[in-house]
């Protein structure tokens, strides 16, 4: 990830998907992402599963800070970048998504000519349709300026994903957090761990002996990557079995 943030520029904008179930640390990683690039500037927007029927809600969070210290007419909302800030300050929401993708697009390259620009969606799963458009769009748009456009995703299985999401991950690199998955027999052990027994008190209940259950402990731990029964406990509830 690290080597694609740093060929932005060098080789136009690029795209970066983080994905991975709950609670896998895909926050966490675009926080660490962005901590890292200091001298970049960041636009960051977060998607709530509430927050799909508020129209442009992305693009809002990304740009309302600085519309609040930018004069009318100033960069980056001059020109096309108008309507942005029409959108933004005056919440002209019924202004089509086509012409928002331009706008933002012209605004973001403004920004690039002073400084790389890293965009930041968390949870794009839960984007509002009017967002998910723009940023559909901005996969296409952004090139060749210093832009990167990063996104975490949440995995839901058995759960379809919006086409401008599946759009998305196709064009982007992708960074997957999504762990190895427990075993039937992995499980059982990592199910009566996580309850408190301790290791001999779970040989006894499966009859298998203890060198087995430390054996099965050991997989769990470093499949789910955690390091305490504790932790093992709370990523019970998302992991799946093979």
């Amino acid at each position: 990830m690290r080597g694609q943030l740093e060929r932005a520029g060098d080789r136009g904008a690029v795209t970066i998907a983080v994905t991975g179930p709950a609670r896998s640390g895909k926050s966490a990683v675009l926080r660490s992402v962005v901590a890292e690039h200091e001298d970049w500037l960041v636009l960051w927007a977060n998607c709530l599963p509430l927050g799909d029927s508020i129209p442009f809600g992305v693009i809002y969070q990304w740009f309302a800070g600085l519309a609040r210290v930018t004069e009318e007419g100033d960069e980056p909302f001059d020109g096309p970048g108008a309507a942005l800030r029409e959108l933004v300050v005056r919440g002209a929401v019924d202004t089509s998504a086509t012409e928002i993708s331009y706008a933002v697009r012209w605004a973001i390259a403004r920004l690039a000519g002073r400084q790389r620009v890293l965009l930041v969606v968390d949870d794009l799963q839960w984007a509002d349709a009017a967002s998910a458009t723009v940023i559909g769009h901005l996969v296409s748009l952004l090139s060749p300026e210093p832009i990167a456009l990063l996104c975490g995703i949440r995995e839901e299985r058995e759960v379809p994903k919006p086409p401008v999401v599946e759009a998305i991950l196709h064009a982007a690199s992708v960074v997957s957090l999504r762990r190895g998955r427990l075993t039937p027999a992995e499980l059982r052990v990592a199910t009566l761990a996580a309850a408190g027994l301790s290791n001999r008190e779970i040989a006894a209940r499966l009859f298998v002996t203890l060198k087995t259950v430390e054996f099965h402990l050991s997989r769990c731990f470093r499949k789910l990557g955690v390091t305490t029964r504790h932790a093992l406990a709370a990523m019970l509830e998302t992991e799946p079995v093979a």
